[in-house]
């Protein structure tokens, strides 16, 4: 604990007395205490599996806080996109010394956290999935028939995504019950190697794990394919056979190729500027760039800070929408009572309307950002530790082969490499709505072994 605090000290000492002007020496220190905090935190872990939370988001906070303002600035200050449309070069400093702090935070609720002992392990309890990969089927045709598969095509490729109403809902339905339903089949089918567990898992199932995929690999939508394979991988990785460095790294450098090139087919130029898609084409010149659409959230970091420090903070404000977003029609509900924007809601909305006014494009947001627009530096500092305490005794409750706290980390374990580029409480719904699906299918699970056995 002591090393945290030491470097926590000398973060704080550093931010305090920031310089106005951008430091490429300041940025550098920070990214070197950055690394010191990355291999302070896991040794800590001591966990043989490498493919987890910590290093997953270690890594995409990395890209969306560090790498810009040492490698990319100075020589390829607009090589990124979005950069183009300009932004306050003083608070450079700043931002990423409060990148760094919150970094630092979410290291110490960490290993805060990895102190917890487990003290028992659960025996692999089996639920019946049949009528849940059923449910799951019929739910995902059903949303294409609301959406269209065609107007889903155009909508996600010009980036105006139209679709909504009773379809976002349906498919937030088949979101909850695809995460829920593959967890339980791995469970049931988990086998001594990896191979073996695919292979027994129900070939229905696997079936529309590749239409799923395939399907939203065609439209160009990459965050759920991505969190989908995550769950996956994360399951077999922590119950089947753990992956050590050399492979993950190898996942790492072709995910990050893969998912850079997708996106240079998914832009759409009509809807951004000839600079920026210049720009983004030209960006593959160098092996950093290949994280450019990580990168892309220092812009909104920048953004956010320098509007909480014009403007002041929010006091929450800009995160009301995902905690709304858990209950159906909440939003449009406390909208149309309220009399409020639905882009004062969340920090995404509210910086894109606020630089690019209303157009279809929109520039994202940073964990960092979002929590420093809302609360300043306490904000960023408690939110990140509760949220290393919290993911990392998931992580040591779920090792036990518990159902429920597999079904908390490994949906966590999804957002580990988009939550640094999106707003704090991004996976609240997902994550609420699957514990919900997942209560339902234990209770009739319950019923159907009491009936069973006429208990």
């Amino acid at each position: 604990m002591v090393k945290y605090i030491l470097i926590l000290a000398i973060s704080l000492i550093t931010f305090f007395n920031t310089p106005p002007d951008y430091s490429w020496k300041l940025n550098t220190f920070a990214l070197a205490l950055f690394i010191l905090l990355f291999l302070f935190l896991y040794k800590d872990s001591k966990d043989k599996n490498q493919f987890n939370f910590n290093i997953l988001f270690s890594i995409s906070f990395l890209f969306t806080s560090f790498i810009y303002p040492v490698f990319f600035f100075l020589t390829n200050t607009y090589d990124i996109p979005f950069f183009v449309y300009g932004f306050n070069k003083e608070v450079i400093n700043k931002s990423t010394m409060i990148a760094l702090i919150g970094y630092n935070l979410y290291c110490i609720g960490a290993f805060n956290a990895l102190k917890t002992k487990r003290k028992f392990t659960f025996k692999n309890k089996k639920y019946y999935n049949k009528i849940n990969i059923l449910i799951v089927y019929i739910l995902f045709f059903l949303f294409l028939s609301q959406v269209g598969a065609l107007n889903l095509l155009k909508s996600d490729y010009g980036g105006t995504n139209t679709w909504g109403g009773i379809s976002r809902y349906i498919f937030f339905i088949l979101i909850a019950f695809l995460w829920v339903t593959v967890i339980i089949e791995l469970n049931n089918k988990q086998e001594q190697t990896i191979i073996r567990t695919i292979l027994k898992m129900n070939k229905w199932l696997l079936c529309l794990i590749l239409l799923y995929c395939s399907f939203f690999l065609i439209v160009g939508n990459r965050a759920n394919i991505l969190s989908l394979l995550i769950i996956i991988v994360g399951y077999l990785t922590m119950h089947v056979r753990k992956m050590n460095t050399k492979v993950l790294s190898l996942i790492i450098l072709t995910g990050f190729f893969l998912l850079s090139l997708l996106s240079l087919f998914r832009i759409n130029k009509d809807n951004l500027s000839e600079d920026i898609w210049r720009n983004r084409s030209g960006s593959a010149q160098s092996i950093l760039s290949l994280g450019s659409d990580l990168m892309i959230s220092n812009y909104t970091l920048y953004l956010l800070v320098d509007d909480a420090n014009m403007n002041g903070y929010t006091y929450g404000h800009t995160m009301v929408g995902p905690i709304l977003g858990v209950f159906p029609f909440m939003m449009s509900s406390y909208i149309n009572i309220s009399g409020d924007k639905e882009e004062n809601l969340t920090s995404s909305l509210y910086i894109t309307e606020k630089t690019l006014g209303n157009q279809d494009v929109g520039l994202g947001t940073n964990i960092v950002g979002d929590l420093y627009l809302s609360f300043g530096l306490p904000g960023v500092c408690i939110g990140l530790y509760l949220l290393g305490l919290f993911v990392n005794r998931m992580r040591i409750y779920a090792s036990t082969r518990k159902l429920s706290y597999n079904i908390v980390y490994l949906i966590m374990l999804s957002w580990s490499i988009m939550l640094p580029r999106a707003e704090y409480f991004v996976y609240l719904r997902g994550l609420t709505w699957a514990i919900g699906v997942f209560l339902i299918i234990s209770t009739f699970h319950n019923i159907r072994i009491r009936q069973k056995f006429h208990l």
